[in-house]
């Protein structure tokens, strides 16, 4: 029966019906009403007793023993008018049952329990509460999982309505400080608070503004990789990448929880209560770097690109530079990047460098170290005229040298390099001489003079 017109059904029964949605569907924004009736032993797919979009008064009523095989085996209400809502006033929603949603479903809109009966017991009586807003009143008599999606507003009006601690609160998509219900007309109490059974566990129900919210407590993941262990504390509801790596010769290839369901390494998992992890380990791949003078070793987990390393030259010997790296098959470049697919050694490649050493009248002034063909500027090695210089007897004209081996220079200075500061010290000295002697002529006149007198 599927309308969207106004239409009110009065002391009938509807029973033994099937249907894709709903025995009775109500869309489009039709009013309907039912007055003592019983709707029972119905099939559909979603909603079997009622499928409603429109506005709904359901009074002195049974919905009872429906039967939906995807979801709301009583009531499914969802509509595209915030406004409109669903109003049951003394009737009976109970012995529904569904994949999800046993009695009553709620996607949007307006839900109004007066005086209602839902559920015969938390087991199988079921309220899910997906979206818009719901109010029960104190006369209600709920026995049944509440199921609220975060974001969803639940209200008391008056008072806690009766067996509330026989009902279940399952908190879907729950983040810190969610609200599970709102007191209206009535102060809720501590006692209140301590009704409150949540099937989730790590989250505790506190009182706050007149308002029950959900607390989360931490949790925590424990890690067995073999005999290390390793515990890390998380907030609820905390996402956390399963790349943990805590051993140096093996990795988690993935990961097993208590429960038996196994986690692929990288994978990403939702704290929502204490989770044991034992790794499922493999062997990583052992990579040698032979230097020649000292070998280092390390580990990667297979398919893991490195790069090959670079030395500075203060960590070699002087006289050599580190310029590729050479294994069984191939040879590579200082830092280039490989892959770990299998053990192996990595061996230095050294170019060998040159020892240039420069001297002043037997005297070293500068050593350093050059590659083979490398031309120099002696003049910005060494800052003092030099006529030229002399390698093994072998003179050297001008001031750049190509380093061909290990190389000693010895700096030659000519007399022409000294006649200028000769004749500077000569200049000087004359000079000195000159204004001495004017002087001593000049005390021997005045003291001439004065005897005179």
């Amino acid at each position: 029966m599927a309308f969207k017109c106004n239409i009110s059904l009065n002391s009938c029964e509807i029973k033994n019906n099937k249907s894709q949605n709903g025995t009775i569907k109500n869309y489009a924004g039709g009013i309907l009403n039912t007055n003592n009736c019983i709707i029972t032993q119905n099939t559909a797919e979603i909603g079997a007793g009622l499928h409603i979009d429109g506005y709904t008064n359901i009074k002195y009523s049974q919905i009872s023993n429906n039967t939906a095989t995807k979801q709301a085996g009583g009531i499914y209400y969802s509509t595209t008018v915030a406004v409109r809502q669903l109003i049951i006033d003394n009737s009976v929603v109970q012995n529904n049952t569904a994949v999800s949603g046993n009695d009553i479903v709620i996607v949007s809109g307006n839900l109004t329990l007066k005086n209602a009966i839902v559920g015969s017991d938390e087991q199988s009586g079921e309220i899910s509460l997906l979206g818009g807003k719901t109010i029960i009143n104190a006369g209600a008599n709920i026995q049944a999982q509440i199921n609220i999606k975060f974001g969803n507003e639940l209200i008391l009006d008056g008072g806690v309505f009766t067996n509330l601690t026989n009902c279940t609160f399952n908190l879907l998509d729950f983040a810190d400080d969610m609200c599970i219900l709102k007191a209206n007309n009535f102060a809720l109490t501590d006692a209140n608070c301590e009704q409150i059974n949540l099937s989730t566990s790590g989250i505790s129900a506190e009182l706050k503004d007149n308002t029950i919210i959900g607390k989360a407590s931490p949790v925590s993941l424990t890690l067995n990789f073999g005999s290390l262990q390793q515990t890390n504390a998380y907030k609820y509801g905390e996402n956390v990448t399963l790349d943990f790596d805590l051993l140096p010769t093996q990795y988690a290839v993935s990961f097993t929880d208590q429960l038996g369901n196994e986690y692929s390494f990288n994978s990403l998992i939702t704290m929502r209560a204490d989770i044991t992890l034992t790794a499922n380990l493999g062997n990583k791949v052992k990579i040698d770097f032979d230097y020649g003078t000292k070998t280092e070793t390390a580990y990667y987990t297979p398919y893991t690109m490195f790069s090959l390393p670079n030395l500075d030259r203060t960590e070699l010997e002087a006289n050599k530079k580190l310029i590729a790296w050479g294994n069984s098959t191939a040879v590579y470049s200082i830092q280039e990047s490989v892959v770990a697919i299998s053990n192996t050694t990595y061996t230095a490649v050294y170019e060998q460098l040159f020892l240039l050493t420069l001297k002043n009248k037997g005297k070293v002034v500068y050593t350093g170290y050059y590659e083979y063909g490398t031309e120099i500027d002696l003049s910005t090695l060494y800052q003092e005229t030099v006529s030229y210089w002399l390698n093994d007897g072998t003179k050297i004209v001008g001031s750049k040298v190509i380093i061909n081996g290990n190389t000693t220079l010895e700096a030659v200075h000519t007399a022409k390099e000294y006649i200028v500061p000769l004749l500077t010290i000569t200049f000087v000295l004359g000079f000195a001489i000159v204004i001495t002697i004017i002087v001593l002529i000049k005390k021997h006149k005045q003291k001439a003079e004065k005897n005179k007198n």
